[in-house]
């Protein structure tokens, strides 16, 4: 599996369905839209409803190169480092950032210029960058809220972010809804 341990390998990849599924073309099209038109797409609905299964059936649709970038959430990604960590991880296994992309080494903190190293990093990207946060019910960080808000605004036409999540995150959703983002 990379050799990563099977629980931490998971995190980076969408879930496959146990069981066979409905194709969903026009909810698939739906997140097709969205990413091609704005810096974020979020997938919002109670649980069971099927959002990680609609963000796993697009991402593996999907023919852009590089692949969208996958990350599972939970609760201990709340901690800075740890999330941007896991944020690295997952942009790397896709060859969309160099694995050698200066890390955080605090699991509690990053320096603010990493996030803007990062934005300048992505910004210089040929193709597309998606990331897909799945589970970001679990991300409560103000914190990991505004520098991904910084990374959005930063990172450059190609940056694209999809959050799946059971309630609104704590992004502030309210003027990217305004500006049309």
């Amino acid at each position: 599996r990379d050799g990563l341990p099977p629980v931490r390998s998971a995190k980076f990849l969408p879930p496959r369905p146990a069981l066979r599924i409905v194709d969903r073309p026009r909810l698939i099209d739906g997140v097709s839209r969205g990413v091609s038109t704005a810096p974020i797409t979020l997938i919002c609905a109670p649980a069971g409803s099927g959002k990680t299964i609609l963000a796993a059936a697009w991402a593996v649709a999907q023919t852009q190169t590089p692949p969208a970038s996958w990350l599972t959430l939970d609760d201990g990604d709340n901690r800075l480092g740890v999330f941007w960590s896991h944020v690295l991880d997952s942009l790397a296994r896709t060859s969309a950032l160099s694995s050698s992309a200066i890390r955080p080494t605090n699991p509690d903190t990053v320096d603010p210029s990493f996030i803007e190293s990062l934005a300048v990093e992505l910004s210089t990207r040929p193709d597309p960058v998606i990331l897909v946060l799945d589970e970001a019910e679990h991300l409560k960080s103000q914190q990991i809220a505004e520098q991904l808000d910084i990374l959005l605004r930063n990172a450059g036409p190609w940056f694209r972010l999809v959050v799946a999540t059971r309630s609104d995150p704590v992004l502030p959703l309210h003027r990217y809804r305004l500006e049309g983002t």
